[in-house]
């Protein structure tokens, strides 16, 4: 009798102790997958973190944002957007998160730029509440590099090989007008 209640009271306590360590992630975390550059800036790459919760859709993109400007953790990859954007407002509305970037959201060319772009889109749309995305910078439209403001960008809207390559640097919608 003895034995039992001691292999009972050893297998309560070893189940109480791999539900809490079950995984590594507790429930108020979230694993984020981050868009990030590859060494030789060709193709994005993912790096996972576990971030902390979020309360709400726009939260969420803002610690995204904020996690991706950061840069990467992994010594193999480089940041996909520039170090000193910032996000000055973010509003999520019917599955479109509009972001609101300040001045150091530029870029030299316009691969950096659709790079940038594709590493944001992706990483944001990762979120079951959001399937586009709208760049502003200081509260105007993006542009391309021929003065068309940017439309809104979905994920499909980015070509990719099977290995993140975004393939020709294009968009498929990339300058089409929202009507």
């Amino acid at each position: 009798m003895k034995f039992i209640k001691k292999a009972s009271a050893f297998l309560l306590i070893l189940s109480v102790v791999l539900s809490f360590s079950c995984c590594g992630k507790k429930e108020n975390e979230y694993k984020a997958s981050l868009y990030f550059l590859n060494s030789a800036e060709t193709k994005l790459e993912v790096e996972e973190r576990i971030i902390p919760a979020f309360t709400s859709d726009a939260s969420a993109a803002n610690r995204l944002l904020k996690e991706l400007i950061s840069g990467p953790t992994r010594s193999d990859l480089k940041r996909s957007v520039p170090k000193d954007a910032a996000v000055r407002k973010i509003d999520v509305s019917n599955g479109t998160a509009i972001i609101d970037f300040n001045a150091g959201f530029s870029f030299e060319n316009e691969v950096e730029r659709v790079l940038a772009c594709a590493a944001v889109v992706s990483t944001l749309t990762d979120l079951q509440t959001i399937d586009a995305v709208k760049f502003l910078v200081d509260g105007k439209e993006l542009m391309s590099a021929d003065g068309i403001p940017v439309s809104a960008m979905r994920r499909e809207d980015i070509v990719y090989d099977s290995q993140l390559v975004v393939s020709d640097y294009k968009f498929r919608s990339y300058c089409e007008h929202e009507s």
